[in-house]
């Protein structure tokens, strides 16, 4: 991946991360998830409801992981530029 496509993706990741409408669906889906976990009858619908909450988390640091990316790239050709 060139520089330019690490920014791009870098850029639109921030952009989610600190998108007012994914942070609401980000944390009604995972209020609805706890909740279907601590509602849960059975150990099945329990780990699936834990797997759902896991995703959620694991969904926001990826995006994360590709923001700060972006930002070292940034970094990188601030400093690059610089020399």
């Amino acid at each position: 991946m060139d520089s330019q496509e690490k920014l791009e993706r870098g850029f639109q990741a921030k952009t989610l991360l600190n998108s007012e409408f994914w942070k609401e669906c980000f944390d009604k889906l995972e209020a609805r998830y706890i909740e279907a976990w601590r509602a849960s009858s059975t150990v099945e619908a329990r780990e699936n409801a834990h797997k759902y909450v896991r995703l959620i988390e694991w969904l926001k640091a990826d995006l994360q992981s590709i923001a700060t990316t972006g930002d070292i790239e940034a970094a990188r050709l601030t400093f690059a530029s610089a020399r």
